[in-house]
Order: C-alpha cells, then structure tokens, then sequence
C-alpha cells in the first residue's frame, strides 16, 4: 500500500523556531525555520518510504472564535520574525514544487482531517505533528501520527494511554477535562479518571441527551453524570470545538482546487540545487537532500 506524508508546517516551525539556533544567509535572509522543517519533513519522507507529501499551514482565525472568544486567546503574539519566517518559508516550498495547502479562514486542523478521510481508503496516512488533536483522527483505518521524536502513535497506543475504550471517545474525553493548550474550558468537577469512568459507562450520545442512570449504575458514576448534566451546554460547546471538520463539503472543494495547481508546473532538480545555494544549505546539496526534496514535489 502507498503512503503519504501529511505535515503539520505551523507546529513544526513552532517548534524548531524556539528550539534551534538561529540561521541566516550572508545577505540577511532568517533561514531557521526552513532549514529545519524542510530537513525534518523530507527526511521523515525519506524513512518512511513516503510516495507522496503534503505540507498544511494554518489559515488564520477560524469559527472556533464565534463559538467561544476565549479559544486560544491565551495565546501570546507571535513573534514578528517567526510571522517573517513561517511566510518565507511558504514562499520558498512553492518555488520548490513541494505540495502545500494554505486556505484563509481554516486551520490547518480541519485541513489535515479533510486530507486524512480522502486519502485513508486507498494510502497509509501519516499525520506528521506533536498536536493531540490529531488522536481523533486515528478513528480512520490506515492512519498513524508520527512526532517529532520519531515516535509512531495508533489508536490502540493512544487509547492505552488515556485509558479510553475507542478512539471515538476521545473528543468527548478531552471535552470533558478542557484543552488548556487550546483554552477549552473544563467541565467542572471532572478530572481524567472521573472522564475515563464516564465514558466506560456511556457514550457521548448518552451523556448529551442526560439518559436516566440505571440501578446497576456505580453512585460515583451518577454522581458524575450529574456534574456533567449540569454543564451539558459548556460539553456541547467543546465538543463542537474540539471536533477536527473533516467531512466539510465547502472545504474538500477548495482542496481539490488547491492540490490540482501542482501539476501543471515542473520544478527540475537543477532548480532545487539553485534555491538551496541561493540559501546557503551546503549541507542539503552535500547531502543529497534535493533528491528527496524533488521527489515529495510535483513532480513524482
């Protein structure tokens, strides 16, 4: 069966952002973050035998904020000259034929789900990101998320961890203990073990409609529920939040649009070696980097 590589870009710049050295040209152009995503994406690429990649940027503000002001507001500013590398680094990948999706007023979130539910039938599918949102996404057969430390997560790894039964509860889960990463509120009262407890009991349609306990029903597992019946509109809100948009008609359209561009242009390998020297990445070229690089392209 084929693969393809899906990249998180926004998490990965964040990342190699903050943790590595800066790098620049002699002519002043900051080369950090596409130094190292572009190394980490291609060689990730290159390891797990990948027939096919695509890079995801986040595309602003989402509807998320309409439903709850609070969603990421926590978030401090992004640093002008990580803003300046991150559209560099856009710019670069395009004139290097590397597939890459940007749509204005979408995460890269609900992007990376509309990817992962098209190609899942037919290719394994690598989400390449650190961010747990994704776990929900390994619902879809064929589907690991690779980290930035190699690690490779199934959904049976990841429902050990948390102690859930499906991967289907872990939006309800993770609705029910908030996101602080993200500022999604917790639902009062409830702590992991007691969301772990709930979801053994009931799924998350049964929680929404607040069904009647039955008399073989734990008290802690009631007076649990009743927690959660109290503040049912708040786990509402969450879920609808936390649920990564997969299945949005308006935005499978403008993906398809948007992957279509890469096949009309070439990019040769001669032209890659160009923009890495114009960049100063010795070691890519002394590497042999641009071979990978010209194969997750156009034009593989």
């Amino acid at each position: 069966m084929k693969k393809i590589l899906i990249a998180d870009a926004n998490n990965l710049a964040y990342r190699f952002f903050f943790a590595m050295d800066s790098l620049a040209t002699h002519d002043g152009i900051p080369t950090t973050v596409i130094y190292n995503v572009l190394k980490f994406i291609s060689l990730t690429a290159y390891n797990l035998e990948s027939d096919d990649t695509i890079i995801v940027w986040d595309g602003g503000k989402s509807n998320r904020q309409s439903l709850n002001p609070d969603y990421k507001a926590h978030r401090p500013n992004r640093p002008d000259t990580l803003h300046q590398e991150m559209s560099l680094a856009y710019k670069y990948f395009k004139r290097l034929g590397i597939k890459q999706i940007l749509i204005n007023g979408y995460e890269a979130d609900d992007i990376i789900g509309v990817l992962v539910k098209k190609y899942c039938k037919k290719k394994k599918v690598y989400i390449l990101s650190n961010d747990s949102d994704f776990y929900q996404l390994l619902q879809y057969h064929n589907v690991r998320m690779y980290k930035s430390n190699h690690d490779v997560l199934n959904k049976k790894m990841v429902c050990k961890k948390l102690g859930l039964k499906s991967i289907k509860d872990y939006v309800t889960y993770k609705a029910l203990v908030g996101d602080g990463s993200d500022n999604v509120k917790v639902v009062s009262g409830i702590g992991p073990k007691k969301a772990q407890a709930l979801l053994e009991h009931y799924h998350r349609t049964a929680l929404l409609c607040a069904l009647d306990a039955s008399p073989s029903t734990p008290k802690a597992i009631i007076k649990a529920k009743g927690v959660v019946d109290a503040q049912i509109e708040l786990l509402e809100q969450n879920i609808e939040i936390l649920t990564i948009k997969s299945s949005d008609e308006y935005l499978q359209k403008k993906i398809k649009k948007y992957l279509a561009r890469y096949y009309k242009d070439i990019v040769t390998e001669r032209e890659i070696e160009s923009i890495f020297e114009e960049l100063e990445f010795k070691t890519f070229l002394d590497a042999g980097i641009t071979k990978f690089v010209f194969e997750m392209g156009i034009n593989k």
